[in-house]
């Protein structure tokens, strides 16, 4: 017997977001996970956001840059700069103790995995998104 899955619609909420170096050091970018999918946005700083009151954010525009499907739902997300990289690394951990590093590869504009690890171990089954959880809060 065969199982399949197709994705009618694609997702619409947001489940984990960072601002990180995404593309490059030049410009801050905010990734969102949605489900299966990571959508890259570019912040732009709003003309006269400066004049804002004291102790609030600037505003930014978002201008959405790219859109990538993942093979798996992503349960956390963090940024992590790797040394001698000219942007930053996504860390992602999906369910069944799935552990990876993406980097962005402007020679073929698609993600690249730089590191993938599995947790064999029951016991680091379970702990998958507790430790994914330490290992982002560093």
């Amino acid at each position: 017997m065969y199982s399949f899955y197709r994705e009618i619609h694609p997702p619409t909420g947001v489940d984990h977001c960072v601002k990180c170096n995404f593309y490059s050091h030049a410009e801050k970018n905010l990734v969102v996970a949605c489900s299966s999918y990571l959508r890259v946005y570019r912040l732009t700083e709003v003309a006269g956001s400066s004049e804002s009151s004291a102790g609030s954010a600037g505003h930014c525009k978002l201008q959405e840059l790219a859109e990538y499907q993942l093979y798996g739902n992503v349960e956390s997300m963090d940024s992590v700069e790797l040394v001698d990289s000219y942007r930053d690394a996504l860390l992602l951990a999906f369910s069944s103790a799935k552990l990876s590093i993406v980097e962005y590869d402007p020679a073929t504009e698609e993600l690249q995995t730089i590191s993938l690890h599995y947790f064999e171990e029951d016991e680091l089954r379970v702990c998958n998104h507790f430790i994914m959880i330490c290992m982002c809060s560093v």
